[in-house]
């Protein structure tokens, strides 16, 4: 069962060691959490734990373009992938209600950096709002 967990002083060096083999289409997780840091509260990291095991690194934005929630970042370890931990993260925010009442939204959007991506966020029912940011289609999904 998947669970997104605050990252702490006991996780915090498991989410930044994680690394990927081609990391061209995410930031590293310690740019994350800096950023994180600087967002005041806006952006919102988690560890990805599938049981107790670590498997991955997501970071939601609240209050993204009148008033979504965004899907900044999503990683799955190199060892993890494959084995459908990203379509079980993007069902964790879609089907958890604790996300849509702490953050107040009615949409979710995210920018997939890679046609892998695509494929599972369309399968999960988000669709291309024909907008390009930063050379990428953004894709959403409505409550």
């Amino acid at each position: 069962m998947i669970q997104f967990r605050t990252i702490d002083e006991d996780n915090f060096y498991d989410v930044i060691g994680m690394e990927l083999e081609n990391d061209d289409f995410v930031a590293s997780n310690v740019y994350s959490l800096a950023e994180a840091w600087l967002s005041k509260g806006d952006m919102m990291p988690y560890a990805i734990y599938n049981e107790e095991t670590l498997v991955g690194f997501i970071m939601l934005e609240k209050n993204y373009k009148d008033g979504g929630l965004g899907i900044l970042r999503m990683m799955i370890a190199e060892e993890h992938q494959n084995k459908g931990f990203g379509s079980k993260c993007i069902e964790h925010v879609l089907q958890n209600p604790e996300y849509r009442e702490a953050y107040d939204f009615s949409y979710i959007y995210l920018v997939p950096e890679n046609e892998r991506a695509n494929f599972v966020y369309k399968r999960a029912g988000f669709y291309d709002t024909g907008e390009i940011e930063e050379g990428e289609l953004v894709f959403r999904y409505d409550f």
